[in-house]
């Protein structure tokens, strides 16, 4: 697969599926981008206390065009998704980069 149907396959995916979300770092929010939830679990935190974590994919574009300045910065970083703001604690752009080229981000998201 080049990259040029990567992205196209992803930016299928995202306009099919996706949801609108806010990427922010500090007081500064940036305009809304689409993501695709690719699942939730819950994480342990201590005893018998869970928290919900999910996994967001959304477009390297998409977030340069919203003039989010990369890279992302775990535990830093936030994502405003159906109302909620999620912390960003792992990043994994390796998953989605083809052929050297940056397709996709996964963001692993946890909070309330």
């Amino acid at each position: 697969m080049t990259p040029g149907e990567a992205t196209d396959s992803h930016r299928s995916l995202i306009e099919a599926r996706g949801e609108p979300i806010e990427l922010k770092r500090g007081g500064v929010t940036y305009p809304v981008v689409k993501a695709v939830t690719k699942f939730a679990k819950p994480m342990q935190l201590s005893g018998n206390v869970q928290q919900l974590g999910r996994w967001l994919i959304v477009m390297h574009e998409d977030v340069v065009a919203a003039g989010f300045p990369l890279p992302f910065q775990s535990k830093i970083d936030r994502v405003v998704w159906d109302g909620k703001t999620l912390a960003i604690i792992s990043v994994d752009g390796a998953t989605r980069r083809i052929q050297g080229v940056q397709i996709a981000y996964e963001l692993e998201l946890a909070g309330a």
